[in-house]
């Protein structure tokens, strides 16, 4: 069928609407454009749509910097000017949370911050690939078809470099259908180098952000939020990405992660590995030998970074823990804005007062972004 694209959605795709009302989503379309469209799903009140042709581009189209963009599952808007990404992006999740929660910014005197990405394209740190027959590259959107490609436009110029001799190394020792994660490390004099792991099957690697610019400033963010001289509990902290940068300001650290590393432990850090409903259950029924560093001071700050998947049922125990801490300060970090949002409305219906916002772009040319709040107690 013929389509006008109106709009973008929060999700990626542009969106158009039937003579009926119905709302299609078609990927990798942009406001303005008219379409050809073949239906491949959805429900009663939307459809999902593909574009079979593109009859009259959008004046808001520009020239994709990828060869592989139209066929790759990874960029959803290299068509668009980051400009408009960022636009939509910002908007998108304040609108998100302000419906939900209720909640309107300019009212209550409660500023976003905003953090649109430094580099748009080559920005990150780490891919993973797919490999086969001599192949290698990502998988064609909503399929296991492979692309193979010379160089991805949103890795960083190094990881780059790497691809024709990974390549060749994956010719010599891979049989069958692999992946490999390739990624920037330092070394002991300083130095970068590219390192990589080979998997069949699924991978476990530790989690780290892919975006070293956003990265520094959304811990130059917390940094800022957390009061001289406080305590700090953080929660699914991961390699204390977060907490590691608060030593100079605070008096101790708890990082709780099922990844976190027991050996790089000190007087002013412990590393607890666990998961946090098991820490924060242990916490408030049994003695755990975190709690002393953890009441020493007045102050004491919460950090909160879950997965995409958000608190979830961790929230209860979450909030017999700031409970019995009496945390006096929380800040929520998320990757999935619908998710952020309702955790940030649990806390808030638990007395908990927004005093901060922000937003940063971890992933340009995609629809995700990062969101974060700073609360207090009423």
């Amino acid at each position: 069928m013929r389509l006008r694209i109106t709009d973008l959605s929060r999700g990626g795709a542009g969106l158009g609407r039937l003579e009926d009302g119905r709302v299609v989503f078609v990927p990798k379309t942009a406001p303005g454009d008219e379409v050809e469209v073949a239906i491949v799903g959805g429900k009663k009140r939307y459809l999902h749509g593909r574009v079979q042709r593109l009859i009259a581009p959008s004046p808001q189209r520009i020239e994709p910097k990828c060869q592989y963009f139209d066929r790759c599952g990874g960029c959803e808007w290299q068509h668009l000017a980051y400009t408009t990404q960022w636009e939509v992006k910002k908007e998108g999740a304040k609108y998100a949370f302000e419906r939900l929660a209720q909640f309107n910014s300019k009212e209550k005197g409660v500023d976003w911050r905003e953090f649109p990405a430094d580099e748009p394209f080559h920005y990150r740190n780490r891919i993973q690939l797919h490999g086969d027959a001599g192949q290698l590259g990502y998988f064609e959107r909503d399929t296991r078809a492979l692309i193979a490609i010379d160089r991805c436009e949103i890795a960083s110029e190094s990881l780059n470099a790497s691809l024709p001799s990974i390549r060749t190394e994956a010719e010599k020792k891979m049989k069958g259908p692999f992946e490999v994660e390739l990624r920037e490390a330092s070394t002991s004099d300083g130095q970068s180098e590219v390192q990589s792991a080979w998997f069949y099957g699924k991978r476990y690697s530790e989690f780290s952000q892919v975006n070293d610019l956003q990265n520094h400033h959304l811990r130059e963010w917390v940094f800022e939020q957390v009061p001289e001289g406080s305590v700090v509990l953080d929660l699914y902290g991961g390699l204390g990405n977060l907490s590691l940068g608060l030593l100079s300001k605070v008096k101790s650290v708890v990082c709780v992660d099922v990844n976190a590393p027991q050996d790089r432990s000190t007087d002013s850090i412990r590393f607890v590995r666990s998961s946090v409903r098991q820490w924060c259950w242990k916490a408030t029924h049994e003695t755990v030998p975190e709690l002393d560093a953890l009441l020493r001071g007045g102050s004491r700050v919460l950090i909160l970074d879950p997965p995409r998947a958000g608190l979830g049922s961790d929230f209860a125990y979450i909030r017999d823990v700031y409970r019995k801490l009496q945390i006096t300060k929380i800040l929520l970090v998320g990757c999935h804005t619908d998710t952020w949002a309702r955790d940030m409305v649990r806390l808030m219906k638990d007395d908990w007062k927004v005093q901060g916002l922000a937003l940063f772009d971890f992933f340009p040319q995609t629809h995700h972004v990062e969101s974060a709040g700073a609360l207090v107690q009423l």
